[in-house]
């Protein structure tokens, strides 16, 4: 899969939603928590500031 990194992090913001698919949300919350965090923590952590995802 390609795409760029704002287009991740919006699929994560939606995809990690309580009101979406739990089989999903797994999928989202592993890209999030383990890719996007390792290859961009600064931004990692300014989206988990300014989001309400956990």
């Amino acid at each position: 899969m390609f795409g760029n990194l704002r287009n991740w992090l919006h699929f994560c913001e939606l995809r990690s939603d309580t009101h979406a698919q739990w089989e999903v949300q797994q999928y989202s919350n592993a890209i999030l928590h383990n890719i996007i965090a390792k290859l961009y923590p600064e931004t990692y952590k300014i989206f988990m500031d300014t989001n309400e995802l956990k």
